[in-house]
């Protein structure tokens, strides 16, 4: 899923914030006011890429069952009142953002739970010859806890 959702993305460097990508799924929510009254959010607009806007929905749903910090997230729109579609395009708009950072900033995601392990999972999958780059790179404590 993550590399349908990056190839969906694209080039970031045309974007100036992650509000346009999700746009550009059309997974916003529709907005209607008029005049003093409140405003009212309804569907997602749907004027974006069909094929993208699934991969968010996908994504969403993906991260509802196997992320933990994601699935609190999932729980409480839930609660809320949100029917799982819903939820499931929150969570997805969510991980654009992330995603949309991560690509920004050259980071990797952190997690506040501390059995996280990103960075174990990380070093199983490369080389050995691969990981010190990668890990200068990408995964130095000094970029993981800032921004």
């Amino acid at each position: 899923m993550g590399l349908s959702l990056a190839a969906e993305m694209g080039d970031i460097s045309d974007f100036s914030h992650a509000g346009q990508l999700i746009k550009m799924a059309g997974t916003n929510p529709i907005v209607k006011q008029s005049g003093d009254r409140k405003p009212s959010y309804y569907a997602i607009s749907r004027q974006g890429r069909k094929h993208f806007r699934n991969v968010v929905y996908q994504v969403g749903k993906s991260l509802a069952f196997n992320n933990p910090e994601m699935n609190e997230k999932y729980q409480a729109l839930i609660d809320r009142g949100k029917v799982p579609r819903q939820a499931y395009i929150a969570l997805g708009n969510r991980m654009i953002r992330l995603a949309f950072s991560m690509i920004k900033r050259q980071t990797l995601y952190r997690s506040n739970d501390e059995n996280y392990t990103l960075l174990n999972q990380i070093d199983k999958k490369l080389r050995s010859k691969n990981k010190k780059s990668f890990f200068e790179k990408f995964a130095l404590p000094s970029k993981i806890h800032s921004a």
